[in-house]
């Protein structure tokens, strides 16, 4: 007998966490009852009865509502409680044999995710989550960070089903992203945006650059690169400076330059504009590759 109290001492005092912070309660079912006879959880959580009895038993409730079968000596059986609430909990095969199960509901969390962490300037990012109490109809505030600005709310989505929810941005430089359901607020996350750098011939040895962005690159510098066969890599041809240019219509500003290139025919010729020309709200970008 003492053998028999040492092992469900031990089993009853087991709470086992998983990765994903769920918990197992284990609850000893024995001659006596239930041990131990109260337990609280989370939602989410499950209790593990185990029969440490010599004779058959049963769990069951109505409220949560369950049954398992009956369990012989050793035999166990889990439920894991997805709703919040008290659930009364007893053996068929003794109704004297009684516990009570109390289920605390989880905080609500609201996840984003984003399709693309890194798009040209113009482009959409579709922005997503699910809130987890999952409920459908909620409003979701989606924040956004533009670099060098404070947070401001961009959009609204509304949850559907299973919480889950949507929206398309466009971001128009480096821009962190956060979403809020009442006083629930996502992790962030951060878009970065390449400027669109387009390269192309305009007439024999000129060719243009033009860059498209939220702000202007007039004055800084672009390199423009051609295949080498020989080494197999890119190598630069030259540099040019941007200029401004009014064609653009807001937000977009462009920069440009036409320049003269002496290059053979049958060059494959590309403009990359680097971490020390597009600065810290823009992301590195690189035009379409062209053939000469």
């Amino acid at each position: 007998m003492k053998k028999i109290m040492l092992w469900v001492a031990a089993l009853t005092a087991l709470v086992v966490a998983s990765p994903a912070t769920a918990a197992t309660v284990n609850v000893a079912i024995t001659r006596a009852g239930f041990v131990p006879n109260n337990v609280t959880l989370k939602q989410g959580d499950v209790v593990t009865w185990t029969n440490a009895d010599t004779q058959s038993h049963q769990v069951a409730s109505q409220n949560a509502p369950f049954a398992s079968p009956v369990l012989a000596p050793t035999q166990t059986f889990s439920y894991t409680f997805a709703k919040a609430g008290k659930f009364n909990i007893t053996d068929p095969q003794n109704k004297n044999r009684k516990m009570t199960v109390t289920v605390e509901e989880a905080p609500a969390t609201l996840s984003l995710n984003a399709n693309k962490k890194l798009v040209a300037y113009g482009g959409s990012v579709t922005l997503s989550g699910v809130l987890s109490t999952q409920q459908t109809g909620q409003q979701v505030a989606v924040e956004a960070q533009e670099c060098g600005a404070n947070f401001a709310k961009v959009g609204t989505a509304v949850t559907g089903t299973g919480g889950a929810w949507n929206l398309v941005v466009k971001p128009l430089k480096n821009t962190a992203y956060q979403v809020k359901v009442k006083n629930v607020t996502s992790a962030k996350i951060t878009v970065r945006v390449r400027p669109a750098v387009t390269f192309r011939k305009v007439a024999a040895r000129r060719y243009n650059v033009t860059v498209r962005a939220a702000q202007s690159f007039a004055g800084r510098s672009v390199a423009i690169h051609r295949w080498n066969s020989t080494l197999k890599r890119w190598v630069i041809l030259r540099f040019a400076t941007l200029r401004a240019n009014t064609t653009g219509v807001a937000p977009t500003m462009i920069s440009s330059v036409t320049v003269t290139l002496g290059a053979k025919p049958k060059t494959r010729l590309r403009v990359v504009m680097g971490a020390a020309t597009t600065g810290s709200c823009y992301a590195s970008s690189t035009s379409n590759t062209i053939l000469v």
